[in-house]
């Protein structure tokens, strides 16, 4: 059986674990912490951190391991290509573009030269805040260089806000200490597109609709697929993103196309050389179309990939019906305790097409962020028009999940009353 190094065992890796599993390719799973869930899955795994080059070149070696897979974060793309590197194992991207897109200096001022249109921001330091942001019109975002995932992204109101928020923005950084990214706030639609590049060609596997709350910091509240947009957009932005993969020489892999659609039109926000975070790469696979994180892992093992229908595959669904990736959050540390049965969901929620549960029964959190770590995910197929508000208050209350004293962990997100508006109304 081929052995791969996987870089990460949070919550969206046990996903990616089960797609190991069907392909019968042996993850030797690589994380800090030592209570990340898909390192519970039964497989070979190592606290190691998954930035550590030299740790991971050295259980590599000493596994003899056929390749190293980076999914769901920016960081662990240059560790994945030192591995793959090291090990002369293939590996889609070159350190050079990928820089360029985990930059997000860079990747403004690339999109800027190549024409695509982004949003207003400014490279500042502390000490020049006052002269870099005279010409800005608050709220705007501040944003680290070069994190990923939401970290250190916070909505400001004013100037002071921003000079509060500045430490915590840079704390996120790897190695931009002294200055940060402040965009302009645009109340616009988000949308991500993921894709798959083959032959230099990108190829839509899905469009969806993000909702975040803002109120404190920027935490994902909602998803819905296929995007609203998908019917209307489909054929412009397919030729963004392909204009883009043109101009940055990409040739092969994943790709994630972060977007808004506002007032003011489209605005380009990132482009990520990876499956994007908290694999949506299951939406294709829902919605009937290719599973691209397999085809990551066949490249990965040197395998011939299977493209399955990626060139005459379109995002769209029957009749109109959306899916929602329900997520359920635990927001603090300790063991946890399930008050519901799986099973018994199904028949309760006859929409209902899919729960993946990411933490056994019993098991011990040590780790949990400030916003909760995912426990689960619901996806429910349904028509536009449900009362959204009146589910998630169902399925709250429907899986529960406690602690040794019996009082609630778990929670799901509900989006803020300005993006409730939009995921209905279009």
């Amino acid at each position: 059986m081929k052995k791969l190094i996987l870089l990460g065992a949070i919550s969206p890796f046990c996903d990616l674990v089960k797609e190991f599993e069907t392909l019968k390719i042996e993850p030797y799973i690589c994380d800090y912490y030592p209570d990340a869930p898909a390192k519970s899955m039964g497989h070979p795994s190592f606290n190691i951190s998954t930035i550590d080059s030299d740790n991971l070149i050295a259980l590599a070696e000493r596994e003899r391991a056929d390749g190293c897979v980076s999914a769901f974060s920016d960081r662990n793309i240059i560790p994945c290509i030192e591995v793959c590197n090291h090990l002369k194992t293939n590996c889609f991207f070159d350190r050079k573009t990928v820089e360029r897109f985990i930059d997000k200096q860079k990747m403004k001022a690339f999109f800027e030269e190549i024409g695509v249109p982004v949003l207003k921001y400014a490279v500042v330091k502390y000490n020049s805040l006052d002269e870099s942001l005279a010409n800005f019109s608050f709220p705007v975002v501040t944003k680290p260089i070069d994190a990923y995932g939401s970290k250190g992204i916070t909505v400001c109101e004013n100037l002071e806000e921003v000079k509060k928020a500045f430490a915590d923005t840079v704390k996120e950084s790897k190695d931009y200490t002294d200055k940060i990214i402040v965009e302009e706030y645009y109340p616009a639609d988000e949308i991500s597109i993921t894709a798959w590049v083959k032959s230099s060609n990108a190829y839509i596997t899905c469009i969806y609709d993000v909702f975040r709350n803002k109120s404190n910091g920027i935490m994902l509240s909602a998803v819905s697929f296929p995007s609203k947009y998908t019917e209307g957009y489909y054929d412009r932005l397919k030729e963004l993103l392909n204009y883009i993969i043109r101009k940055s020489g990409i040739k092969e892999g994943p790709v994630t196309l972060q977007c808004f659609i506002g007032n003011r039109g489209l605005m380009v926000s990132e482009l990520l050389c990876r499956l994007a975070g908290g694999s949506p790469y299951l939406y294709s696979v829902y919605l009937g179309g290719p599973n691209i994180a397999k085809m990551l892992i066949q490249n990965a093992a040197g395998e011939e990939i299977d493209y399955q229908n990626l060139e005459s595959f379109v995002p769209v669904t029957e009749n109109g019906k959306i899916f929602f990736d329900i997520q359920v959050q635990i927001c603090n540390k300790g063991k946890i305790y399930y008050e519901f049965e799986a099973e018994k969901l199904f028949s309760e929620f006859p929409e209902l097409v899919d729960i993946r549960v990411y933490y056994k029964n019993g098991a011990e959190l040590i780790n949990v962020p400030s916003g909760g770590v995912n426990f689960a995910r619901l996806f429910y197929k349904t028509n536009r028009s449900i009362d959204y508000l009146n589910l998630i208050s169902r399925l709250d209350k429907a899986v529960r999940v406690n602690d040794e004293n019996g009082e609630k962990l778990s929670f799901i997100r509900v989006p803020e009353q300005s993006d409730f508006n939009r995921i209905f109304n279009f």
